[in-house]
């Protein structure tokens, strides 16, 4: 699914970008880690680095960073980089307060495993709570939850227990589940009962207790769901970047941003007026 609408234009750019009223800041974005919906593929973290900063103005920096480095290729690759000294100080220089792009640089990180967690209880138990009357936001109490999960469940389940509870939550959440949504339900489900009873924490327990009332909730999950495929992190990491840059800027922003498969986004998107939720913070080290 492209970004359309009133807030996104949605197109393929072959023209040289440029700040301008109508654009506003333009800022050139790329990915590294995106599986689409299968979070637990090429890495744990989806990392979404962004520049403010247009082809124009970018131009000459990428030919004299070309010309110091030493480097012929067409596109400048961070592994060009990344094991040579002198070249990484190249790009310390740039970073570095009051470099060339001090301050206008930013990278978005989401831990996807925690993404897993967190879509969890924001598709299957909030749905419960609020049925039943009760608010699962109010006081922070679904991010609580998450965390907990994705902190201790590993260890409640063993790491073997913990990826398959988590695998088949995917398989039945994706997109890929459609057409054979009653045995991805009925497999997560199983998965789910032999979590909760294999579990090694009183705090995990309860909660995989809670989700095992969830069932009617799961069954229609996908009827339920809006065209935006459910597990879609890019999406609005895209979206959370355009906000942070308007945000810090106080004015439109345009996002230039590669075609990703099996992304639902295609093209480059351009959003004056990006809105979207926060997702979960990135688990925390222990």
């Amino acid at each position: 699914m492209p970004l359309t609408g009133d807030a996104f234009t949605q197109y393929s750019r072959t023209a040289p970008t440029k700040d301008s009223l109508d654009s506003g800041r333009w800022v050139a974005c790329d990915e590294s880690g995106y599986g689409g919906e299968q979070l637990l593929n090429n890495g744990r973290y989806l990392v979404y680095a962004s520049v403010a900063i247009d082809d124009v103005e970018a131009a000459p920096i990428v030919q004299e960073l070309r010309q110091a480095a030493r480097i012929q290729s067409h596109e400048l690759k961070f592994k060009s980089f990344q094991n040579r000294a002198g070249r990484r100080d190249l790009l310390r220089r740039l970073w570095q307060p009051g470099g060339t792009l001090d301050g206008r640089c930013a990278v978005y990180v989401v831990d996807k495993e925690y993404a897993a967690v967190a879509k969890i209880v924001d598709l299957l138990l909030e749905e419960q709570v609020w049925a039943d009357g009760t608010d699962l936001y109010d006081r922070d109490e679904a991010r609580r939850l998450a965390r907990l999960v994705a902190l201790q469940g590993w260890r409640a389940l063993k790491p073997e227990g913990f990826r398959r509870l988590l695998d088949a939550f995917i398989a039945f959440a994706s997109q890929r589940a459609l057409g054979n949504e009653a045995a991805t339900t009925a497999a997560f489900y199983a998965e789910l009962e032999t979590a909760w009873t294999s579990s090694t924490r009183r705090n995990i327990t309860d909660i995989l207790y809670r989700l095992r009332s969830t069932r009617p909730h799961g069954d229609v999950l996908h009827v339920d769901a809006g065209p935006l495929p459910i597990l879609e992190m890019l999406v609005p990491s895209i979206a959370e970047v355009a906000r942070r840059w308007s945000r810090h800027h106080k004015g439109p922003v345009s996002i230039l941003t590669d075609d990703q498969n099996p992304s639902p986004t295609s093209g480059s998107a351009t959003s004056p007026t990006s809105s979207a939720s926060p997702g979960p913070p990135p688990r925390p080290p222990e």
